[in-house]
């Protein structure tokens, strides 16, 4: 059972961080806007906003009774660290126990003051904090000197796993054919590089950046970026579920269908060897698809071997972008193939399977975007929604997944806190999801202390 984090009646304030009550309770600042629509939602959020009703409550945190010490990090040289996320997560998925994940919990909010959207709303940050090399890159930290975007890398990083957190590391590497890298002090530099850049499909990138050719000084330079926020983990003892080339098979990045199989499997395959000649033994190496996935032989063929991957894992979103909105049972239905298919190709295989990128994308009413949750009339309210995806892992023995960035009230993939007493209408039931046994948040991975029973001897 888990307990309650209690609030005190007199003036109701409790160990939840509650920002905004700090802040004053003015109108909440919104991380960007770009259309009317954004402009609606930022002046009159508040009045979409429902009373709460739940009471997060916390559990005595993970337990293994029986590690399985025998598995091992694909890596040959693996770090202990990285061989304990291994056993770690086989746990979890053995004791039907499902880690929530959130891509960048504790630097982008939804409200600018806050330490985290979902600490504000539960007490807690995500089990799994996921960072991108755009991080690294101080990008998406609105940093321009590379030192000095690391350190707070590092340092988000660092505090995340301190409070138990699991780290998980996407990359959304340039096309480095891109006019944005440049040489700076005689390095290489990535800073001006955006999420667009990865989406440039010119000039044959993938074959480009191959040993030998003309860019693979610019690729090893941004791997070395990689490694050196690995190694500086290393000495640590954090490991990382790193995610390079994801949804290989769509159409969208350079490393996608824009090169063939075979090269695909070869840039997966030298990306390890270097960081792992590099020294870098925390990784865990994360093959991530594109779903649905329905069919095992489609799902494997860009896997780079078995040598070279630790957790089998996809993509993908519940998409509402059709007016009127109108609950569709089809998403779920077609997760549950995809987990059933995944799951039984990780089986297969030896590994470690999960849903390393999901969310909820509803059409604005202004048709601009479809980013994320709605203040109000989002067509999932009510259906449990992150809870019947916790419910799918446990069955289908996936330790974790992980939802996508929440910056604004236009782009949010987890309902909101809006003060003490209201908030987003999912909010009651993301509670819900919260306060189950099975899920697992921060404090409660023990993963740094006493997730194992005492007899790994």
């Amino acid at each position: 059972m888990k307990r309650v984090i209690g609030l005190k009646k007199a003036g109701m304030i409790g160990t939840l961080t509650l920002g905004l009550l700090a802040a004053g309770l003015g109108e909440p600042t919104v991380g960007r806007a770009a259309s009317a629509y954004d402009l609606y939602a930022k002046e009159n959020v508040r009045a979409e906003m429902v009373r709460l009703h739940n009471t997060p409550r916390s559990g005595p945190g993970v337990l293994l009774e029986h590690p399985d010490w025998s598995r091992k990090a694909a890596d040959p040289e693996s770090a202990d660290c990285a061989d304990r996320l291994a056993v770690y997560l086989q746990g979890l998925a053995e004791q039907k126990q499902v880690l929530f994940g959130h891509q960048s919990d504790t630097y982008f909010q939804v409200f600018e003051g806050t330490e985290s959207t979902v600490k504000e709303l539960t007490g807690d940050i995500s089990g799994i904090l996921g960072l991108d090399t755009l991080t690294l890159t101080g990008r998406e930290l609105d940093i321009t000197d590379p030192k000095q975007a690391m350190a707070k890398a590092l340092e988000i990083t660092m505090d995340a796993a301190e409070q138990g957190a699991i780290i998980t590391l996407s990359c959304h590497m340039p096309n480095f054919g891109s006019s944005g890298i440049r040489k700076q002090n005689g390095k290489w530099y990535f800073g001006d590089c955006r999420l667009a850049d990865a989406k440039d499909l010119s000039g044959n990138a993938g074959r480009r950046i191959l040993p030998g050719r003309v860019y693979h000084s610019r690729f090893c330079a941004y791997l070395d970026m990689i490694a050196e926020y690995g190694l500086a983990l290393q000495e640590e003892n954090i490991p990382v579920l790193f995610r390079p080339f994801h949804e290989g098979n769509g159409d969208w990045f350079w490393w996608g269908t824009a090169i063939s199989d075979a090269d695909y499997q070869a840039l997966f395959r030298y990306t390890a060897d270097y960081l792992r000649g590099k020294g870098v033994h925390n990784f865990l190496y994360v093959y991530s698809v594109n779903g649905p996935v329905a069919d095992e032989k489609e799902y494997l063929a860009r896997y780079p071997g078995d040598a070279y991957v630790d957790v089998m894992a996809f993509d993908q979103y519940d998409s509402n972008i059709a007016y009127p909105l109108v609950y569709k049972e089809e998403f779920m239905k077609s997760l549950e193939t995809s987990c059933r298919t995944v799951s039984a190709a990780a089986d297969g295989h030896g590994k470690i399977p999960a849903v390393s990128e999901t969310g909820i994308w509803v059409q604005k009413p202004d048709g601009s975007d479809h980013e994320g949750l709605l203040p109000s009339g989002n067509p999932m309210a009510g259906k449990d929604w992150y809870g019947q995806l916790g419910r799918m892992a446990q069955e289908y023995g996936i330790p974790y997944y992980l939802v996508w960035v929440s910056t604004s009230v236009r782009e949010t993939h987890v309902p909101y806190r809006y003060d003490l007493y209201r908030g987003h209408e999912m909010a009651d039931e993301f509670l819900d999801f919260y306060n189950q046994p099975y899920s697992i948040f921060a404090h409660e991975t023990n993963f740094y202390g006493g997730a194992f029973a005492p007899d790994r001897d």
